[in-house]
């Protein structure tokens, strides 16, 4: 099977789960007034909990991926590398994230969970973040001190690609990250879908292209 048919296969099972998700928030709420009711006359509330599902899971923007293929800008072991840290993103921020400890990962860590050498993450993480698909915090004051960062790198993999969360609510600090240092646009790489958070909106959001070039020249 090959990569496009793998993303598009992924993409179904994703909705088809999504579907059986929402049918099993339903319930009966007629029933739930009646018990409601009768709790109260004997002097206790019944209150609505609100769980998060636990699940870990990771979203393919299909279209996007599409289009990243199309232009050939991945090498294979990046596919490969990407594919492979998914379960390590956490919820919401798209972080690479040790579960165990929850702490951010160093690049030996990384490479000890992929099963690779460190010299061969190290060189897919730079050229990752040069094409845009990675991204990272870096401490300024560290970066004048020693010219490098010392401690561990905080790398986000873009959201504009693949999410562990709700597409439409982005982390605020990612989608801006993602606005602020948007390689795969300054390389000419016109992705369908654009993160972007509008002024006062607490989350970012995945726009169609057109909407989001709305946003970027009226600077909503």
């Amino acid at each position: 099977m090959g990569l496009k048919e793998s993303l598009d296969r992924a993409e179904s099972n994703a909705k088809i789960r999504d579907e059986q998700i929402e049918e099993e928030k339903k319930v009966n709420l007629e029933e739930i007034n009646r018990m409601a009711q009768k709790a109260e006359e004997q002097g206790y509330t019944l209150i609505k909990k609100n769980n998060k599902n636990q699940a870990n899971f990771t979203q393919n923007i299909t279209d996007n991926l599409l289009i990243i293929i199309q232009n050939n800008h991945l090498k294979q072991n990046e596919w490969e590398f990407l594919i492979t840290i998914q379960p390590l993103l956490e919820y919401q921020i798209n972080a690479i994230m040790n579960k165990e400890n929850n702490s951010f990962m160093t690049i030996t860590e990384i490479a000890k969970f992929v099963n690779k050498s460190r010299e061969s993450v190290s060189r897919t993480v730079s050229s990752l973040l040069k094409k845009g698909i990675l991204f990272e915090f870096v401490n300024v004051d560290e970066i004048k001190e020693f010219n490098r960062s010392v401690t561990s790198r905080t790398l986000f993999l873009n959201p504009e690609l693949f999410y562990a969360g709700d597409k439409n609510k982005i982390d605020s600090t990612l989608a801006t990250l993602v606005s602020r240092y948007d390689r795969l646009e300054k390389n000419k790489i016109k992705l369908k879908w654009k993160v972007w958070r509008k002024k006062g909106d607490t989350f970012g959001k995945l726009y169609h292209r057109k909407t989001y070039l709305e946003f970027k020249k009226n600077k909503i």
